[in-house]
């Protein structure tokens, strides 16, 4: 466990499905989202920092202190649940006030806080509304602001946005992570959604049974996944067997998938060994080329116009390579010749059991 980070975490715990076994440390301020497919143990890990459950064995440390064994209320974390747990009988200023009769603030300074939040989220002309009356994106504001209202250290989010429109999402995740900014508040964010996570993080945790398997920036994450399924899961690439048989006197490596058909990589990029590899290149690194003479000559076997951009598989000597291209790709359709090339920066050689 690391004493310098904002929260250490190092801890087990068994379930029946899966036996969870985390090591992690998220820093003050920052925006961490844990990222994974349903049933991986996001939200349980939540609910071990929040203190609603017990690890096994291991230790939570938030700022130098262990609160592994603290109740829920003592541990000055905020929580919000995926279905927000608002309390229908209250109004919108009774909710966000709610944690605030513990008895820490005074009855004008509780007044006080709760102006600032309803300030802060815009909700000043909805305080005396039933939440049973608010919309979706109004409710989850609420929501926010009760949780941060006792002025945690630490604030969790368990899924926010998913009982959202994609519009909608859009603009609250913006929303979110302004206030989280301005407030400089040390986030946990849970999420299934690779965009969403990809798109407000400063750091993702990729979760698989109950394990972190990667965490980084999501540039790191997204462009060096340390496996297959971080790779899968993450978005749409192409993994492709193939084998170095060669250097050139120029630097560049010859790289073959089938017998005497391959490519030339250029020299500088990765350094390679005469040896198999996995070569990794995402679907919007996969290039249409306008030369007659560079790339690789294929065939189109599917096209899918999804409006701003075009979807393509382009067979090329037995291997399929799928594409992410603008909108003017749609004017191919299966059957068609295609010339392709690769942005080498994105290009990655991985090992060949990957």
């Amino acid at each position: 466990m690391d004493a310098d980070s904002f929260l250490s975490i190092a801890i087990s715990k068994t379930y029946p499905e899966f036996l969870l076994q985390t090591n992690l440390t998220v820093e003050k301020g920052e925006f961490f989202s844990l990222l994974g497919p349903s049933g991986c143990g996001k939200t349980t890990l939540l609910r071990l920092i929040a203190g609603l459950e017990q690890p096994d064995q291991g230790n939570i440390s938030l700022k130098g202190v262990d609160i592994t064994r603290l109740p829920p209320g003592q541990r000055r974390i905020g929580l919000v649940f995926q279905d927000y747990a608002l309390f229908p009988h209250l109004n919108v200023s009774a909710n966000i006030g709610y944690g605030l009769k513990n008895g820490r603030m005074s009855s004008v300074e509780s007044k006080k806080r709760v102006g600032e939040l309803l300030e802060l989220f815009e909700l000043t002309n909805l305080a005396q509304r039933p939440v049973q009356q608010l919309s979706g994106g109004e409710q989850q504001r609420v929501a926010i602001a009760r949780a941060l209202a006792p002025q945690p250290e630490l604030l969790l989010l368990d899924e926010p946005f998913s009982a959202l429109d994609y519009a909608l999402r859009r603009r609250l995740r913006r929303d979110l992570l302004q206030y989280q900014r301005l407030l400089g508040i040390t986030t946990i964010f849970v999420s299934h959604h690779q965009e969403e996570a990809l798109a407000i993080s400063d750091r993702i945790g990729l979760m698989q049974d109950g394990k972190i398997l990667q965490t980084g920036t999501p540039t790191a994450v997204y462009q060096d996944p340390v496996n297959r399924f971080a790779c899968e899961f993450l978005g749409e690439a192409n993994l492709i067997p193939c084998r170095v048989i060669d250097r050139s006197a120029s630097g560049s490596y010859r790289i073959e998938w089938a017998e005497g058909f391959g490519f030339n990589y250029p020299a500088g990029k990765q350094k390679l060994a005469n040896s198999r590899y996995t070569l990794m290149v995402r679907t919007e690194d996969v290039l249409l080329s306008d030369s007659t003479e560079q790339g690789l000559i294929g065939t189109v076997t599917a096209c899918e116009y999804l409006g701003p951009a075009t979807r393509l598989e382009v067979r090329v000597n037995g291997i399929t390579f799928k594409i992410l291209s603008g909108k003017a790709a749609a004017k191919l359709k299966p059957g068609d010749a295609a010339r392709i090339s690769f942005a080498w920066d994105q290009v990655r050689f991985l090992p060949a059991d990957f």
